[in-house]
């Protein structure tokens, strides 16, 4: 699957959610994986040589005004890897 070097918990969380699925959010991280920076938890991971990519994205919330946010994805040949 994934050679892994050494991860901490959360980043393990991240890389394999990332693995499972097309992209992650804040929100998702928090309710799915309770983890609370993903942000930080991806630039470690980039850091340490892992291809996450990540992309604006504008949608209407609940209320419809319009939010943007970041979803992070691999980068191509990364579920491989």
């Amino acid at each position: 699957m994934y050679a892994k070097k050494k991860l901490t918990d959360q980043q393990d969380r991240i890389l394999e959610y990332l693995i499972n699925h097309d992209h992650i959010t804040s929100a998702t991280s928090i309710t799915s994986l309770g983890i609370m920076d993903l942000r930080k938890r991806v630039s470690e991971l980039r850091r340490m040589g892992y291809s996450i990519e990540d992309r604006m994205v504008t949608k209407e919330n609940r209320y419809g005004k319009k939010v943007s946010y970041k979803e992070y994805f691999l980068g191509k040949g990364e579920k491989n890897a």
